[in-house]
This record gives C-alpha cells, sequence and structure tokens, in this order.
C-alpha cells in the first residue's frame, strides 16, 4: 500500500469542509446536515472492531467542560441556574477559559485525531476556541463530530430555577434539601420530569427533535444513570471507539507500526453531567461501588481539561488505564485550583476513577510510542486484574 491510500481512507471519513473550519457556530446552521454527516461519518467506519488478540488499542480521551456560561454563575448579575438543556451562552469568564483551555489542548504532546462536541451552544463556542488554537499547531484540522448525546444531563421540572433557592429548600418550590442533592449528585436518582404541556418542554420538543432523531429523543429529565445507558455509552459504541479505532489503522499503515502500539486522542467538548457519565461507563462504574462513590461526588471545573486512558474490551465493556508512572509522565508541581499531586483531592487521580487535569500529566516528548502503550497496557492489566 502507497502512503497517498491511507490519507484518501482518511479522507472519505473526514467531515464536510464545515466541520474542519474555526467556526463551529456555522456547523449548526443546518440540523439536517449535521445529522446527514454524522450518519455517514459512522457508516463508512468498520462496524467489526479491530481484530487485536491480546493486545487491546489504548485510546486517549481528553475532556474539556465548556467554559463558565451566564448560567454558571460567572457572569455578574447572573444568578447560578439549573440549566440542562436550556441553550445559554458563555459568560465574559467563560469565554477566557475557553480559550485558556484551548491553549492547553492545543499544547498536547500527540495531534488530537477527532473532536467530539455537544450540539449546545456553550460547547460549540468551546470548541471553536480549540480549532482556532489547534490550527495554529497541527497541520490539519481534526474532523468534529456535533452530536446531541453529549448533550447536558436534563434537569427536567428544575430547568432554569435559581440553584440557591432549590437548595435552600424555598417554600416556593418546596423541595427538600437531602432530594436536591441526590438529584444533583446521585447516579440513579432522577430529578423531577416536566410535563408535557410545560412551555418550556414544548419549545425543547420543537427546537431540538428533528437534531435529535425525534421527539422521544428529547428528555424530560434524566439521572446520570440515563445519561451513560441511552446517550454516552451508545456513542462511545458507535462513534468514538470506532473513529479511534480507524485513526490507529490508519496511522499504522502509514508508520508500519503495530496498529496497537498507535497512539490516538480524542477531545469530547460537553458538559459536566455527561462527561461524568462518560467517566462513569469508561469506568463501568456500577460494577465499582468504590468508583461510583467517587464518581458521584466528582467535581468537573469550566474549561479545566482532563485526561483519561481507556480500551474497549472483545466483549464490548471498557476499562480505564491507569496514567503512567512519574518516570514516564511530568508530573507538574504547580497544580494551582487542584493543589499538588501528592494532595490530589479524592475525586481525581484516584485508582479507582484514573482521571486527572490534563496540565499534571504531560508526556515527555523522548519517550516512544512502544513505551507509551506498553506502560499503559502493563498497568492496566495488573489494575483489572486486583478487581
Amino acid at each position: 500500500m502507497t502512503q497517498e491510500e491511507p490519507r484518501r481512507q482518511l479522507a472519505s471519513v473526514s467531515p464536510p469542509a464545515c466541520f474542519c473550519c474555526p467556526s463551529v457556530s456555522t456547523i449548526v446552521s443546518s440540523v439536517t446536515t449535521i445529522l446527514l454527516f454524522c450518519f455517514v461519518f459512522v457508516s463508512s467506519i468498520p462496524s467489526a472492531s479491530l481484530a487485536f488478540s491480546n493486545n487491546l488499542p489504548v485510546h486517549t480521551l481528553l475532556l474539556c467542560r465548556h467554559g463558565d456560561s451566564v448560567w454558571n454563575g460567572g457572569q455578574p448579575g447572573c444568578e447560578e441556574r439549573f440549566t440542562g438543556w436550556t441553550d445559554v451562552e458563555l459568560s465574559q469568564q467563560g469565554c477566557q477559559e475557553a480559550m485558556e483551555a484551548a491553549a492547553q489542548l492545543a499544547s498536547y504532546f500527540y495531534d488530537i485525531d477527532c473532536i467530539f462536541t455537544s450540539m449546545l451552544q456553550r460547547a460549540l463556542d468551546t470548541t471553536d476556541a480549540c480549532l482556532t488554537a489547534l490550527g495554529n499547531n497541527q497541520k490539519e484540522l481534526p474532523p468534529v463530530i456535533c452530536d446531541y448525546r453529549l448533550a447536558e444531563r436534563h434537569y427536567g421540572a428544575l430547568q432554569g430555577l435559581v440553584k440557591k433557592d432549590v437548595e435552600e429548600g424555598n417554600s416556593v418550590f418546596g423541595y427538600c434539601p437531602d432530594l436536591v442533592e441526590k438529584w444533583r449528585r446521585s447516579w440513579h436518582t432522577q430529578p423531577p420530569t416536566l410535563d408535557d404541556n410545560d412551555e418550556r418542554r414544548i419549545m425543547e420538543v420543537d427546537r431540538l427533535a428533528e437534531i435529535c432523531g425525534g421527539a422521544h429523543n428529547v428528555p424530560k429529565g434524566e439521572s446520570l444513570a440515563m445519561v451513560a445507558q441511552n446517550r454516552v455509552r451508545p456513542f462511545l459504541n458507535e462513534v468514538v471507539t470506532p473513529a479511534l479505532n480507524l485513526a490507529a489503522k490508519l496511522k499504522s499503515q502509514l508508520s508500519q507500526k503495530n496498529v496497537e502500539e498507535e497512539l490516538t486522542a480524542g477531545l469530547v467538548v460537553a458538559h459536566a453531567n455527561s462527561l461524568r457519565a462518560l467517566i462513569g461507563c469508561l469506568c463501568e462504574v456500577e460494577d465499582d461501588p468504590v468508583a461510583l462513590g467517587i464518581l458521584e461526588s466528582l467535581r468537573i471545573p469550566t474549561g479545566v481539561p482532563l485526561v483519561i486512558h481507556y480500551q474497549q474490551l472483545p466483549n464490548g465493556r471498557f476499562r480505564a488505564c491507569p496514567l503512567p508512572e512519574p518516570d514516564e509522565c511530568l508530573i507538574q508541581d504547580n497544580w494551582g485550583y487542584f493543589n499538588k499531586p501528592k494532595e490530589a483531592p479524592p475525586n481525581l487521580g484516584h485508582p479507582n476513577l484514573p482521571v486527572w487535569p490534563l496540565d499534571t500529566c504531560i508526556p515527555l516528548e523522548e519517550r516512544t510510542r512502544a513505551d507509551f502503550f506498553s506502560a499503559f497496557a502493563n498497568a492496566a492489566e495488573d489494575t483489572y486484574s486486583r478487581r
């Protein structure tokens, strides 16, 4: 095979030009285009998983919650509200956070092979900033896949309400504060749902039914478990993992290396709870009470990129791979928001939930791809065998 053939294969699954330009807002100007593209992209990827026998590819996902929005409490004069699927914009602080996150993501040692983003404006604007930064660092911009399945958890009847009023048991709403906490943090507890005749429900269906493939896919209120089962896990199975498998395959054809030695990286720009659901799927938290407890307490800050490595097993389940040891990874001393590594809060970097801020683990350039793969695979095997 000539070197040009893999490039032609990649071009055949790359999105139209509008998906690679530094303005994701243009992408959503036509919901039909988005749905058509996602269908064509996924159907062009081989449905069967690549046969690696015991050598499974290790994929990297860079996770970035959008910058602060006008309903996240960072905008002067705006109160923090339950946002969910309400399509609000970034605040001024959020725009700055998006640019800072983009600069950090663009400095990642390996090229980003694909970007996956929610269709909500605050995520699209953050993706815009990432594309602009990546355009200065990568030879080619990665394809962008925009999908409703990465949207925030739907907060049902809580959407639009001021968080402080609801959490404090304000008599206007009458919700028990302990129950509100469960709605926010618990994996299984579902918030009160929207009625079909609620004006918020009617407006959402009218605006989003087509982009979601039907009104039945527009939720009325979701627990984290529902987000994981109904949206995120299918998206990982049908889009993310096949796309990264294909990227590894095409890279191996160019480099003449084994496909499992090729490191691939995807960027997911989404929301606090859709990212928590994604982490939950990759760590299979429903089978691990320790990991589930940590995930339920996990608070993902706006505009701070995280990193997680994972494999998909032959049975379709996932396992998260531990980060490399310090001699394979530059652990920085200045953690800022997250303190120092030895003082890391229990919900970040725990062995059962191995997700870390990106700026604390930067691959050393002198390490080879094979070294990284070996380190990840061996550590993952050790961790998995102990469960």
